[in-house]
């Protein structure tokens, strides 16, 4: 194991998966998505890029 290098904080469950999911689709920020996680927004992050969620393509465009 690199030195300094752990598992850090709990284990994500299958239901906040599908949470965080849905969360995104609903166009939430990774701020709200934190608070409700109680994570921090670099856990969000990370854990939306190990599940291949993009939020760039889930934001909903507004009319101009």
């Amino acid at each position: 194991m690199i030195k300094g290098a752990r598992k850090a904080g709990r284990s994500w469950e299958p239901e906040e998966d599908k949470q965080l999911r849905e969360m995104v689709e609903a166009g939430k920020s990774v701020t709200l998505m934190a608070l409700r996680h109680r994570r921090t927004e670099e856990a969000i992050r990370q854990r939306l890029h190990l599940l291949d969620i993009h939020l760039r393509d889930n934001r909903k465009t507004r009319p101009a």
